[in-house]
């Protein structure tokens, strides 16, 4: 934990965090595998429902883990397409991920949680434009639009590829974190919609909760398939992400 500036030029806060866990990797297929069989599918679904509704999309016939499904369904089992197994699930919905953390003694991580641990160096006490720093670097990221390597199907990676070795640079966090930038988009607790500041740093903001009727402003950080998505203060709303837990 510690105090560091969230935002960017636009909108900041200054945040204070409370010690905290959070996970080093995306949440894999063969992990959500192994949840859906240990339920029963409980929330399998073939089918997107609205993005309120909790569900793991997983196809009922082999699609083929070109469109990121690595994880489908065979008689009463789900399995996972063979080579994908450290690949990150990515077709949840935002109470899907919850469900899973909950599931597996954690939570979502906080907008401020997540980003703290995904900028803030404690070596320098400098919160950085990259989870690496604050430069580009194409070779340190899985991003479809800004990086040639994918695998020529616009597919994320195995979790933890950006390490230094095999080709790729070292995309982790000061903190140890993998895939922070780019990879699956991934959700977050709460549903902010604009930064509040406070008289000095907001201790532990918990975002707000969804008013009943609306969507969420913000519901994931880190995925993106542009550059300009890439950053370690880059907010979007989706409805189908990867899943990273905290606690």
């Amino acid at each position: 934990g510690g105090t560091f500036t969230m935002g960017d030029d636009n909108e900041r806060m200054a945040a204070k965090v409370s010690p905290y866990y959070i996970d080093q990797f995306e949440v894999t297929a063969a992990q959500v595998a192994y949840y859906l069989n240990a339920t029963h599918g409980k929330f399998a679904c073939d089918q997107f429902p609205p993005s309120t509704a909790t569900c793991f999309l997983v196809p009922l016939k082999n699609v083929g883990p070109g469109n990121g499904h690595f994880v489908t369904k065979r008689a009463n089992h789900f399995v996972v397409a063979p080579g994908y197994e450290h690949h990150p699930f990515v077709y949840a919905t935002h109470s899907a991920a919850a469900e899973y953390c909950q599931w597996a003694g954690k939570s979502l991580a906080t907008e401020a949680r997540w980003e703290f641990a995904a900028r803030h160096d404690p070596s320098t006490n400098k919160d950085l434009v990259f989870p690496w720093g604050d430069t580009f670097d194409p070779n340190r990221e899985s991003c479809g639009d800004c990086t040639s390597s994918l695998n020529g199907n616009n597919e994320p990676l195995a979790v933890g590829s950006y390490d230094g070795t095999g080709g790729h640079g070292d995309g982790r966090s000061p903190w140890g974190v993998f895939d922070m930038a780019g990879n699956a988009d991934e959700p977050v607790l709460g549903c902010e919609n604009d930064y509040h500041p406070c008289d000095g740093p907001c201790v532990d903001p918990p975002g707000e909760p969804a008013r009943k009727g609306q969507p969420c402003g913000i519901t994931s950080r880190g995925g993106g398939s542009l550059q300009s998505h890439l950053t370690t203060s880059y907010r979007a709303s989706n409805s189908e992400t990867g899943i990273r837990c905290a606690r």
